[in-house]
């Protein structure tokens, strides 16, 4: 699940999501739009905020299938 689906499912403002993750409410939107990749202490804020729904790796892989590591 993507950052944005999340969002919209919760029930929360971008507003409480960015007090929550001690951002600002454009940093949550620039997030939802990918316009960069989380920090890793930030990932696991989010994780920790979606109770595990959101992973660090639905934003690396949030428009396609993860590659086939095997080959």
């Amino acid at each position: 699940m993507t950052f944005a689906q999340w969002i919209s499912l919760s029930g929360m403002s971008r507003s409480e999501i960015s007090r929550a993750l001690g951002v600002s409410r454009g940093h949550v939107t620039d997030l939802c739009n990918r316009r960069f990749w989380p920090t890793r202490e930030m990932a696991q804020k989010i994780w920790k905020l979606t109770s595990g729904e959101v992973t660090p790796t639905d934003f690396l892989f949030a428009d396609e299938e993860p590659p086939d590591v095997l080959g």
